[in-house]
């Protein structure tokens, strides 16, 4: 019986890189790994890009890449998300970001917005409202070329910049 209970308690590692799509590593961008709406654990990228994260094993888990508010880095990248991740066994997750003020693909912008869709539902717990500030200057920044984009992105700057004004 003791055994099976500590297979319950097994943690599992989440590791990988983190790069510029010309293959650069990029230092200091958080990784925060979440189950549910609870947040699990988070941690950030080493000098070579590299991070490693461990979590219970068990339900589905949602991996954020993103910048801090209070880092040098806060305005040079787009956030990341990636959702529903078998959490069963160690995942090997590299990811590459978009940095802002730089065009990509349709995909990439996607990515990004989606990273800020999932921000902007994570911000509404942080009471000094800083990530707000950051997400409206990164995402004011983004250039898309059709509607529905520019359309979700407006959005997302409005609710941004509500949060930023709010006392």
């Amino acid at each position: 019986m003791a055994s099976n209970s500590s297979a319950f308690a097994e943690d599992i590692s989440i590791y990988g890189v983190v790069h510029t799509n010309g293959d650069i590593p990029i230092h200091m961008i958080e990784v925060t790994i979440y189950r549910d709406d609870d947040e699990l654990s988070h941690t950030f990228t080493g000098e070579d890009g590299k991070y490693v994260v461990s979590v219970p094993k068990g339900k589905p888990v949602t991996v954020r890449f993103d910048t801090h508010y209070s880092l040098t880095n806060a305005n040079d990248w787009h956030p990341s998300v990636v959702a529903n991740v078998d959490a069963t066994k160690d995942i090997l997750m590299d990811r590459t970001l978009l940095g802002v003020g730089k065009s990509d693909s349709f995909t990439t912008f996607i990515d990004a917005l989606s990273g800020y869709e999932f921000g902007a539902f994570w911000e509404e717990r942080d009471p000094n409202m800083a990530y707000a500030q950051s997400a409206m200057e990164r995402l004011g920044q983004m250039k898309f070329s059709t509607n529905i984009l520019i359309e979700f992105q407006r959005k997302l700057v409005d609710h941004f910049l509500e949060r930023a004004r709010r006392p």
